[in-house]
């Protein structure tokens, strides 16, 4: 990845959402811009590499983007924990998100095969077809009831991250 170019990082949060993060990386149309990193044992792990390693980064690297992808424990407003604790400066929270499953990964694993959206049943199933969906614009998979509240940052994650992961 040349990092003076535009390009992606995403920071999981266990291994569960890494393997999300691997299926999304092997959907996109640009591999060379995604980078997935290390899973980071722990939501409060993230925010704190977000902070101490990737906030230096980002200035660095104006190109740069992080996607946080972080489990909600049920709390849909975890990432004001993110955003608000940290005070990101403009410049860098406009290229910062944070999505994630409402409770537990496996929660909308089960929910996305029963309702017949992923198959077959894996997480990395989940994340091709959350990328297609970046890539088309629907909403049948990012609409699922634990996967709704990102919508915001879906919103902002198409608008910045498209035109960098796909044709």
């Amino acid at each position: 990845m040349n990092r003076e170019r535009p390009h992606v990082l995403i920071l999981p949060e266990d291994a569960a959402n890494r393997d999300i993060a691997n299926g999304f990386y092997l959907d996109v149309d640009h591999q060379r811009a995604l980078q997935v990193l290390p899973v980071q044992r722990g939501w409060t792990n993230v925010r704190d590499a977000l902070q101490q390693t990737y906030v230096p980064e980002l200035r660095r690297f104006r190109c740069a983007h992080l996607v946080a992808l972080i489990d909600f424990d049920s709390q849909p407003g975890r990432h004001t924990l993110f955003t608000d604790d940290l005070e990101l400066p403009a410049d860098i929270a406009e290229r910062v998100f944070i999505a994630g499953a409402l409770t537990e990964v496996e929660d909308p694993r089960r929910s996305l095969v029963h309702r017949h959206l992923i198959s077959p049943n894996t997480l990395e199933h989940i994340g091709g077809a959350l990328a297609e969906e970046c890539r088309n614009g629907g909403s049948l998979v990012w609409g699922d009831k634990l996967l709704a509240h990102n919508a915001v940052e879906v919103a902002r994650m198409r608008t910045a991250l498209r035109p960098i992961l796909f044709n």
